[in-house]
């Protein structure tokens, strides 16, 4: 019986692992170097949330770039030290490229039409005006 009560702990932090949440992967024409340097661009533009600063880049690597935007002093006060992180991934494929992304509100996966990921989608509805999309 106590195994049975320990299952939800391993499996919740492996869900937390899943990429994307459940959401499609888009496709660019392009490449992924160039694609991830327009993500850090964009999302450095962006405010997550009322309550946080706007992200800043925290980590590059060939197939990913991590951005974080951390809270308010105020808001530090009302909820805690919550940082918002999410990190896209570009996987190149020939002249394409796929784009996901996970992201995260502390230690929880941000969810699918969350406020966190409504303001995200823009980083997508940016790259879709300077790359083409692709079915």
């Amino acid at each position: 019986m106590k195994k049975l009560l320990l299952l939800p702990l391993l499996v919740l932090p492996l869900a937390a692992c899943t990429p994307s949440q459940g959401v499609k992967p888009r496709m660019y024409a392009g490449n992924s170097a160039e694609i991830l340097t327009a993500i850090s661009q964009i999302a450095t533009t962006i405010q997550p949330l009322g309550g946080y600063d706007y992200f800043s880049v925290t980590e590059v690597t060939p197939t990913q770039v991590t951005v974080r935007a951390n809270p308010t002093i105020g808001m530090q006060f009302l909820a805690g030290n919550q940082p918002i992180t999410a990190t896209f991934t570009a996987l190149q494929s020939g002249n394409s490229t796929s784009v996901s992304h996970f992201a995260k509100l502390g230690t929880n996966a941000v969810t699918p039409s969350s406020a966190v990921d409504t303001r995200i989608e823009n980083v997508y509805k940016e790259l879709a005006t300077r790359f083409t999309m692709l079915p």
